[in-house]
């Protein structure tokens, strides 16, 4: 009998899985032994927290990178496991293939004609739109914003164009060391009725998440150096 390709998913942070996910997802979980992962370790960690009825040293698990090289062995992988088995699709954070390499799993057992089961899990992508008040029907998530101030720039420039014209929310990352000074750098750059959200450690104990105009932010800058952020703009 075929398997099918699991997309499993992991927390946002140090919550006890449990507070996030269903024992209907966990009970899907529990009897897979061949995986997809962004990183081991994450993937393990994880996984003993869905209390697997096998041994961590039973899993088969395949690690996703960027190469060319390992898009093949992973087609190779999928092919040979989803003949007989159901194999799971695990990110680091969240939800699997959503700003995330698990895409290429996903897109591979399509090919291979093997139905794509998703479970319920926490996204911060969407947890932020929901939370921000902004356009929920039309929005892009854009990733980590570039280095490089020019292109940043353009960027900033790209947002406002869409928020205006398209009435489309513009939703990003930043690496965590540098969300102060992407903060202090939007009060700068957008005008003072633009509206920013802010959600850091979503679903955490110290969940912070607010939605101020430019002006406001202004006055009341918030202290989140390394801390997981995800940012929302809108007018």
């Amino acid at each position: 009998m075929k398997g099918k390709l699991i997309l499993i998913p992991n927390t946002l942070g140090d919550d006890a899985l449990t507070n996030i996910v269903s024992q209907h997802t966990i009970s899907i979980v529990q009897p897979i032994y061949h995986f997809v992962v962004e990183s081991s370790k994450a993937a393990r960690a994880v996984l003993k927290q869905y209390q697997l009825t096998h041994t961590q040293q039973e899993l088969v698990l395949f690690e996703l990178d960027k190469h060319e090289e390992n898009k093949k062995e992973l087609y190779t992988f999928l092919k040979q496991h989803l003949t007989t088995y159901n194999v799971g699709v695990i990110s680091d954070a969240g939800v699997p293939a959503v700003a995330d390499p698990g895409n290429e799993a996903v897109a591979i057992a399509h090919n291979l004609r093997v139905q794509v089961v998703p479970l319920v899990g926490p996204s911060s992508i969407l947890l932020t739109l929901m939370a921000s008040g902004f356009n929920g029907q039309n929005f892009a998530f854009n990733g980590y914003l570039s280095i490089d101030k020019s292109k940043r720039t353009a960027q900033f420039k790209g947002f406002e164009r869409l928020i205006t014209t398209q009435q489309q929310t513009q939703l990003f990352i930043e690496t965590p060391y540098r969300n102060n000074q992407l903060i202090k750098e939007l009060c700068e750059v957008f005008p003072p009725l633009y509206k920013l959200c802010i959600a850091a450690n979503i679903t955490l104990a110290n969940e912070y998440i607010k939605t101020l105009t430019i002006a406001d932010w202004r006055t009341q800058q918030p202290d989140l150096h390394k801390q997981p952020c995800m940012f929302a703009l809108y007018v």
